[in-house]
């Protein structure tokens, strides 16, 4: 579990506060690990800022997120020295959804790829 807060006092003044689980399953024949995550997010005084400013500042349960990154070692698969560090190719799956219909978020499909590399 974790739990993470912060304030923006650049544009928004407002508090974005997340809540969420993390479960990792290690598929170590594969080189694969999975990792299930679950979040929700609220927002108090926030002025929420897409194409243009909204002046009103919104409180609430505004979303939440499910969904699953999957990491396979490149190090791994190419036989690379892990004295190089770590290379990782990194898939994301995950569905947000809206909580408050009266906050700005939308239900959302979204994902991608991408190439991660750790020393």
């Amino acid at each position: 579990p974790y739990f993470y807060g912060a304030y923006d006092y650049h544009r928004s003044n407002g508090w974005y506060f997340e809540t969420g689980v993390t479960h990792e399953v290690p598929l170590e024949d594969f080189g694969v690990t999975l990792d299930f995550q679950a979040d929700a997010a609220y927002i108090m005084g926030y002025n929420q800022q897409f194409v243009f400013d909204d002046p009103a500042h919104d409180t609430g349960f505004q979303h939440y997120d499910v969904g699953m990154v999957a990491t396979y070692s490149l190090t791994r698969a190419l036989a690379i020295s892990p004295s190089y560090g770590d290379f990782n190719l990194k898939g994301y799956f995950f569905y947000t959804g809206k909580l408050n219909p009266a906050l700005r978020a939308d239900n959302v499909l979204w994902g991608g790829v991408g190439i991660e590399f750790k020393y």
